[in-house]
Parts: structure tokens; C-alpha cells; sequence
């Protein structure tokens, strides 16, 4: 996890934070690093969310559909 946090410190969430304190609130929140293929679907309309993420490395597209 420690190779993100240049990447954690950019998010205003993580920013004035020294790593030490990151690695400590990191473990408390049960943070984890998941990756996804290509195309799959992170979310769909509708679902609840019980979590918050952030993208470390790649990017998503977010499509809304107005029918």
C-alpha cells in the first residue's frame, strides 16, 4: 500500500497528512487494494454503497443514461 501513497497524498481527503499517520488511518478504515479488468462494471444504477474508493492507477468512465 505504501507505493500509493504519493498518489493518497494528492487526494484532498489524505492531504497534510504524513505517512505514518496515512498507515495508521489506513489500517483503521480496512483500506485494501482491489483491480479490475478491463470493462467490468464497478457499480450499477441503483445499488447501494457501503464503501468509498478511490482510483490509484487507471481510469473509469462513468455513463449515465437518460431514457
Amino acid at each position: 500500500m505504501k507505493e500509493f501513497f504519493p498518489v493518497l497524498h494528492t487526494a484532498a481527503l489524505f492531504s497534510g497528512i504524513s505517512d505514518d499517520e496515512l498507515a495508521v488511518m489506513l489500517s483503521y478504515l480496512g483500506a485494501r487494494i482491489d483491480t479490475f479488468p478491463k470493462g467490468s462494471r464497478l457499480l450499477r444504477a441503483g445499488e447501494q454503497v457501503e464503501e468509498v474508493g478511490l482510483v490509484l492507477a487507471g481510469s473509469t468512465l462513468i455513463v449515465q443514461e437518460d431514457i
